[in-house]
């Protein structure tokens, strides 16, 4: 361990450990599962219809509508691998080569990142980096075909730029970064929306930051500020009136004003460079709601339609400021005791607690409840200071708008959280080491401090790895060769020789079952304003306007509801079989698997 944590050779050991990775991303990656997450088929949709000339639209549904829900940049990147080979599902293991190669790239960047902009020592950034790479979190953005893994990178690149910015010693050097921060924030809005943080948090810190300016310039400004108060002192003595008049002096209140302007300028420079890159996605967007083409995919909201600022909207309307209220509370318990401790201890994870029957179940779940809330207070109390003691770096004021963004998020903010995992783990380190440098001061841990810090670091390193093989590449290596797997390939190959190509289907992962089986497939709700899925479950009304809604479909064409086992959808499950059960006359079961987890219907 002394080799891994020493000073010497830091290349030849980043080295190493991005090998490592690779070898772990490539060995997880499953070759034939592809879709079933929804977001992962849409991207594929979307890459082959832009590799095939068809535009930026979701040729899965019918009538192929515009896609308006997601950026464009990681289906352009997608739709490259798909021209170069065209054939599904032989081309999954390229689709998701890129992801690997994003990943590798995001933890190279953020080691230099973090060492060339004073953040970290060479040491401590290796460290973080090794419990980014075999983190659950980052090998499954690794190894999915999903934006996660390319926002990484380009959101670490959008920092790096900002700064080399801001901190520019001459002003042609400034205006060498300016078009890359610019440019390396618009892809990062391109990739994901979530992207509109990062333009957020530079504002944010252009403002706030007092140490903006060349380094020559301080040190000139700290040199004649030192000698202004010898000078002070040395009135005051002769004539104390004189320290007044000083002290009330404009000069600082001028000095503010003068970084409050350039910081105005900084930004406005920024944002419209920003918006340069971006005009032509915005003109883009702007000509679809302008022509209305957008509203292609209305009859299929939630799913194709919609973002999570209309979801919150929805929900204001319907619950009002309780909505947020109860959405705040519910995501800091989940932030606090189940996301922030599983990113940096993975396993740490109060939800995974099940019901409690025995003494020791309560004394685990006690104990996971404080080792959580203890991890997520180092990372928090290390935030703090930064801000308390006026250190407002663009680390800490971004980790911290994406944390206020994810507490009103609508769903479990989990995955969301990975792009800044580096950067939390940078503040729970910091907030280690805050911490241990108060209990230095006793005579008994003097000695011994470093060594159990160091000793923690190495076990939180192996829980990592040992936690990402166990559960996620486990999990993956299995999928193949599982019974469900063969289930669906089954059903997959009824409906391709049993089926033709007017027909339409109905399931809860449509865009993967049009991959598979070259068939137009559609939610199987539609044309229902309803986004709570417990809604669509109980509501009987609800059942009899779907019911209708999906009739109008076999008007063209055979339409098919097909139950697949799907979990991430389970109301849009559940639906085909009270469908199945409350018109039994109309729909006739036509295939089934081993069980009725895999059925088949056809709706006359």
């Amino acid at each position: 361990m002394d080799f891994l944590f020493s000073s010497e050779k830091m290349g030849l050991k980043l080295g190493i450990a991005l090998c490592c990775a690779a070898v772990l991303y490539g060995v997880a990656l499953s070759p034939d599962i592809l879709g079933f997450y929804h977001d992962d088929g849409v991207y594929a949709v979307t890459a082959k219809a832009l590799a095939e000339g068809k535009g930026y639209r979701i040729i899965s549904l019918p009538g192929s509508p515009v896609q308006m829900t997601y950026p464009v940049l990681y289906p352009a990147v997608l739709s490259v691998v798909w021209r170069m080979f065209p054939h599904f599902p032989e081309n999954i293991v390229a689709l998701k080569i890129p992801s690997i190669i994003f990943s590798v790239l995001f933890l190279l960047v953020t080691y230099f990142y973090l060492v060339r902009r004073n953040y970290a020592s060479p040491r401590m950034a290796l460290a973080i980096v090794i419990m980014t790479a075999f983190n659950p979190w980052m090998v499954w953005a690794a190894t999915m075909a999903m934006s996660e893994a390319l926002y990484c990178l380009v959101s670490v690149l959008a920092l790096w730029m900002v700064e080399m910015f801001v901190s520019g010693t001459r002003d042609y050097r400034r205006f060498k970064y300016l078009p890359l921060a610019g440019m390396a924030i618009a892809v990062s809005l391109m990739t994901r929306s979530i992207g509109f943080s990062i333009l957020l948090s530079t504002f944010i810190y252009l403002f706030l930051d007092t140490r903006r300016g060349p380094k020559d310039r301080r040190q000139k400004e700290g040199a004649i500020n030192h000698q202004s108060t010898l000078e002070v002192s040395q009135s005051a003595r002769e004539d104390p009136q004189s320290s007044v008049r000083y002290l009330r002096s404009p000069d600082r209140r001028t000095r503010e004003t003068s970084l409050f302007r350039k910081g105005f300028v900084l930004a406005t420079q920024l944002e419209l460079t920003v918006l340069v890159f971006l005009s032509p996605w915005l003109v883009w967007t702007f000509l679809q709601y302008v022509s209305g083409t957008h509203l292609e995919t209305y009859p299929y909201r939630p799913v194709f339609y919609g973002s999570y600022s209309e979801f919150i909207l929805w929900q204001w309307r319907d619950y009002g400021f309780l909505f947020f209220f109860e959405a705040c509370l519910y995501n800091l318990y989940q932030c606090i005791f189940g996301v922030i401790p599983n990113l940096l201890l993975p396993g740490v994870d109060i939800k995974n607690v099940y019901p409690l029957n025995f003494i020791s179940d309560y004394l685990f779940f006690g104990g996971t409840a404080i080792l959580g809330l203890c991890v997520s207070a180092l990372a928090i109390i290390s935030m703090s200071m930064d801000f308390y003691k006026g250190r407002f770096s663009l680390i800490t004021v971004y980790v911290l708008l994406v944390l206020i963004v994810v507490l009103f998020w609508p769903v479990i903010p989990d995955r969301f959280l990975v792009p800044v995992l580096p950067f939390v783990l940078l503040l729970f380190l910091k907030g280690l080491s805050l911490f241990s440098g108060k209990l230095s001061g006793t005579v008994f841990l003097r000695r011994q401090l470093h060594r159990v810090a160091g000793s923690v670091l190495i076990a939180v390193v192996f829980l990592n790895s040992g936690l990402a093989l166990a559960c996620d590449s486990q999990k993956i290596f299995r999928a193949k060769t599982s019974e469900e797997w063969e289930q669906k390939e089954r059903l997959f190959h009824w409906i391709k020789e049993n089926t033709h190509d007017g027909d339409v289907l109905a399931i809860s992962v449509s865009p993967a079952l049009y991959l598979y089986t070259n068939r137009k497939a559609i939610p199987s709700i539609i044309g229902i304003d309803a986004n709570d899925s417990s809604a669509v479950e109980l509501s009987d009304n609800v059942v009899m306007e779907n019911f209708k809604n999906l009739l109008d479909y076999t008007e063209v064409g055979d339409l098919y509801l097909v139950k697949i086992n799907h979990s991430g959808l389970p109301a849009y499950e559940r639906m085909i079989d009270r469908l199945a059960i409350k018109y039994h006359e109309q729909i006739s079961l036509v295939y089934t698997g081993k069980d009725m987890k895999y059925a088949i219907y056809k709706m006359e």
